[in-house]
């Protein structure tokens, strides 16, 4: 019944759109799946926003409609809403918020409230493998932020210091737990989120650099976890614990980890090269140094290159991440409170994910992603966070065509707990797409993709999408 409504709801959103063109952007797409086998690869999947089903062919249905700020900067007040939705029939029906927020801008600062799209940490945002804090992998978090969204660049030294950072407050809703002591099937829990980011340049510098830190915190109603007598803290002496990642006893409140992260972008006359590392903590290792082996390293080129008729690249990026080390050969020497253990923790029972779905980068595997024949532990949701990863990505087009490639190949080490069972396991990735567009704004896109290894189940995959914008 619901997809027999369709068609109607496509003609009555074609003519709102018509009626709102110069107010709103609005996009309808249809997207058709099928697979060899019960997964859908990879790279169909993962940096989706949690939007695609795993398991299997299927049809997705959405609907995008959004009122962007205007690009003047001379407005100092302004406001914003977006809308996405989407219906996936497969082999269940299930229909998602992927979006749905409110925003006003007040000069260089931005409130905004809802469910959206963001990743977090500095990589190339288009074709990068995925932040470690916030990759676009899961479902976003509802929340209410206070932002600078965007580089401010001070009015001293010629504007040679740009800042920008976010103070948020999310809603994860309520978690299984399983705190060792004490079995709690759901509690409420909450999400902090801050960065500050500064960059160092000019904005007519070739050079420019930048250095800056995101730190995020799942944490909730302590006293459902442990007994009155144990948690001590006043609700608002718990959140300043959870903001200033302050111990109580024996462990900080809530479940911390984020990246600090440096980087580069040179001005060439034909490309901008961007150079980037992000470096992880899951608990106080980074502070010491202890796992600064970890880390995620990029390098990006953008072609200045105008959109003509003739194809040609439009962007090139590689990466490596790194997770072996965890910090685990320093616990002992320097009295940290455990190895990293990236994204598992010991109170909240699926760790640092949202709907089932990693909230950082996808190639740490959960176990709804893992085959099932590989070891795991019950008590760990990410069963493979042990690996060594090489990504490659290409994007290239001309005005009408456009193309995106992606390769990734993994050698995983499963975890701490499983590393003997676990051995060594391979994994390859691969993405191929291609975009038309035609008259009218119509587009329509093939991709293909492969999953062949050893982590999570060999698959083939073929995906058509049909948008019309208006």
């Amino acid at each position: 019944m619901k997809i027999s409504l369709l068609p109607f709801l496509f003609v009555l959103f074609s003519h709102f759109a018509s009626a709102q063109r110069s107010l709103l952007k609005l996009d309808l797409e249809a997207q058709g799946s099928v697979t060899t086998g019960d997964a859908v690869p990879f790279w169909m999947r993962s940096n989706q926003y949690g939007s695609v089903p795993i398991d299997g062919g299927s049809a997705g249905f959405i609907v995008r409609t959004e009122k962007a700020f205007s690009p003047s900067r001379d407005k100092f007040f302004d406001w914003g809403a977006g809308f996405e939705g989407r219906l996936n029939a497969g082999n269940r029906v299930k229909a998602l918020l992927i979006q749905g927020y409110g925003k006003i801008r007040l000069g260089a600062f931005q409130i905004r409230g809802g469910r959206f799209r963001e990743t977090t940490g500095l990589a190339d945002t288009l074709l990068t493998s995925g932040s470690f804090s916030v990759s676009g992998n899961a479902l976003g978090v509802p929340k209410i932020e206070l932002s600078v969204p965007e580089f401010y660049a001070l009015p001293i030294l010629k504007k040679f210091i740009a800042i920008k950072g976010s103070y948020a407050h999310g809603w994860m809703g309520t978690l299984p737990i399983h705190f060792p002591y004490r079995q709690v099937d759901e509690a409420k829990t909450y999400l902090h989120q801050k960065s500050l980011y500064l960059r160092f340049g000019t904005p007519a510098s070739k050079l420019k650099v930048f250095a800056g830190l995101n730190d995020n915190v799942q944490w909730g109603n302590n006293k459902s976890i442990f007994s009155k007598n144990e948690f001590t803290l006043s609700p608002w002496e718990e959140y300043r614990y959870v903001v200033f990642s302050k111990r109580f006893e024996y462990s900080q409140v809530g479940n911390h980890l984020g990246s600090v992260d440096i980087g580069f972008t040179y001005e060439a006359p034909s490309m901008t090269i961007m150079l980037y590392r992000q470096s992880f903590y899951d608990k106080d290792g980074l502070k010491h140094l202890a796992n600064a082996a970890d880390g995620i390293n990029g390098i990006s080129f953008t072609s200045k290159t105008p959109d003509y008729e003739r194809l040609h690249l439009k962007k090139v990026v590689f990466e490596t991440v790194y997770t072996k080390n965890q910090s685990a050969d320093a616990v002992k020497r320097l009295g940290l409170l455990g190895y990293e253990d990236y994204y598992n923790n010991y109170i909240y029972r699926e760790g640092w994910s949202y709907h089932g779905a990693s909230l950082g980068t996808p190639l740490i595997t959960t176990t709804l992603d893992g085959s099932k024949d590989l070891p795991r532990n019950d008590r760990e949701y990410f069963l493979n966070n042990r690996l060594l990863a090489f990504h490659g990505a290409v994007s290239a087009g001309t005005k009408a065509w456009s193309t995106l490639l992606k390769l990734t190949y993994s050698m995983n080490y499963g975890t701490f707990s499983t590393e003997k069972a676990f051995g060594k396991r391979s994994q390859f990735s691969g993405y191929l797409e291609a975009r038309k567009v035609f008259r009218h704004d119509f587009s329509l896109g093939l991709a293909a993709a492969l999953d062949a290894g050893d982590v999570i189940p060999s698959s083939v995959g073929v995906i058509t999408k049909l948008t019309k914008s208006f």
